[in-house]
């Protein structure tokens, strides 16, 4: 019993160090900090939640729980509330439930339970975020759930983005502290400290492609041929990500040197020379046209698969002549020596979309002429537009003077969203991988006295919407012969 008890202690610190360990490998979250916790009741998120609240004090953190009733496992899945519910009372944890038939939700949008059911989480954890001024949202996801994803990604057939596996922070903002923690040690965790989680026992049948893979194939692996195949694959996944960081500055440089100014008035549009293009690796190729129609697309790609990407490299390899193809998202259109890419539905926008009693400025880059523009929004069309990078939304209230929009200049200054303190702007070219050459060309939006929005990257904290704002304004930009 001593030993058991001594292992437990072991493990027990183990948990809370390893947290520690990965919080600053990946600065994750910072002294003073609020966190929203996404917390299910299961042992990973009670961990999690747990694991924080034991540093609460000492480093001053402010925790805010979310739990989401999925409207599934009926009297099972009210008990997990009220059992999440009664811990954060507990444990003076303010606590918000949200609700929602996730199954009708995904018929009605057409994607699966599962998917559906993240994005209505993330929506949630959003929507407390911003209601309690939290920069953090914390989720629970485990050394052995990147080990499963890996696998996921691995037998669908994935590039070095998609076997990079979970990222252990996303958008600055969605953090993974347990992300290097192994479920037994989690499971360990919670006997413990007596937390007695819920078990979700949908999770042991293996009736969904994940369940399989964690009840049949990782145990087939770890009998047969790594008995470590958590720890082998999450090094794996890290390595692939070091590869895909290199690769996009890389196709981020040869971009730079054939990208074409937008041949129209929609920022909605971005074309390249193909004169350099056949001498270049096929690799490299299918990254440029990737980031070609992310480009257009406004800096998110989505529905646009492998065959989209040969498509257009056929497209571009053309000796001669003009042609056309709408795929997915886009519309690639090879003229000559260009390729174009467009988003499709994109609406060209007009100087009668300006808002009135907020002049729009312009910033001259021959032969071009960036104007911003900026759209009164309520607080509802605002929850509506969140995750589009096309825009941002301010707090009308905070901008001082007229908006215009310049190019950086020496000793400029950038207090970036969700952070405490500003930076030179330089820096922060610097710690986003902006390329040398290409930081001069990136259009600032500002006010009278500062940056509000280092355009294609961050907004400034600075004019960020909070609980106490009235009047929301959406800003965009756009480019004008």
């Amino acid at each position: 019993m001593k030993a058991t008890l001594v292992d437990s202690e072991v493990l027990r610190v183990d948990l809370v160090a390893q947290l520690i360990k990965t919080n600053q490998r990946y600065q994750m979250f910072e002294q003073g900090d609020s966190i929203v916790v996404g917390v299910s009741g299961g042992p990973d998120s009670l961990a999690l939640l747990h694991a924080l609240l034991t540093l609460r004090e000492s480093w001053g953190l402010r925790l805010v729980a979310v739990h989401v009733h999925h409207g599934l496992r009926g009297a099972a899945a009210d008990a997990d509330a009220a059992f999440v519910r009664l811990f954060c009372l507990n444990h003076e944890v303010p606590f918000y439930l949200f609700e929602a038939d996730i199954s009708a939700l995904a018929k009605a949008s057409g994607t699966s339970f599962e998917m559906e059911g993240r994005k209505f989480r993330y929506e949630a954890f959003d929507q407390v975020a911003l209601e309690e001024g939290c920069a953090k949202i914390a989720v629970a996801q485990n050394l052995n759930d990147q080990c499963e994803t890996v696998l996921m990604r691995l037998f669908r057939g994935s590039g070095l983005k998609g076997l990079g596996g979970i990222l252990p922070v996303r958008d600055g903002r969605i953090i993974r502290p347990l992300i290097e923690v192994p479920r037994t040690a989690i499971e360990a965790y919670c006997s413990l400290n007596e937390l007695e989680p819920r078990v979700d026992h949908t999770n042991m049948e293996a009736d969904y492609e994940r369940n399989r893979i964690r009840l049949e194939v990782i145990p087939l692996l770890e009998s047969h041929f790594n008995p470590r195949l958590a720890d082998t694959l999450a090094r794996t996944a890290e390595l692939f990500r070091e590869d895909e960081r290199l690769l996009d500055r890389v196709t981020q440089e040869a971009y730079e040197l054939i990208r074409l100014p937008s041949a129209g008035a929609s920022v909605h549009e971005a074309g390249m020379s193909l004169k350099t293009f056949p001498a270049y690796e096929p690799a490299l190729k299918r990254r440029l046209i990737r980031h070609l129609a992310r480009e257009a697309c406004g800096g998110v790609l989505t529905d646009f698969s492998q065959a989209h990407t040969d498509a257009v490299l056929e497209l571009a390899m053309l000796h001669e002549g003009s042609k056309s193809l709408q795929l997915g998202v886009v519309e690639a259109e090879r003229v000559y020596d260009v390729l174009w890419m467009r988003r499709l539905g994109a609406e060209r926008l007009d100087d009668s979309e300006a808002a009135p009693g907020l002049k729009c400025a312009q910033c001259v880059e021959s032969p071009l002429v960036w104007e911003v523009l900026v759209e009164p929004i309520t607080h509802e069309q605002w929850l509506m537009r969140r995750g589009n990078s096309n825009g941002i939304a301010v707090d009308l209230d905070l901008i001082q003077g007229t908006l215009r929009v310049r190019y950086r200049e020496a000793g400029d200054r950038f207090k970036p969203f969700g952070m405490k303190e500003s930076k030179k702007l330089k820096r922060f070219m610097i710690d986003e991988k902006i390329p040398e050459a290409k930081r001069h060309k990136i259009p600032l939006v500002c006010d009278e006295n500062r940056i509000i929005w280092v355009y294609g990257y961050r907004m400034s904290e600075e004019v960020r919407v909070g609980q106490s704002t009235v009047r929301i304004g959406w800003l965009t930009l756009r480019r004008v012969e």
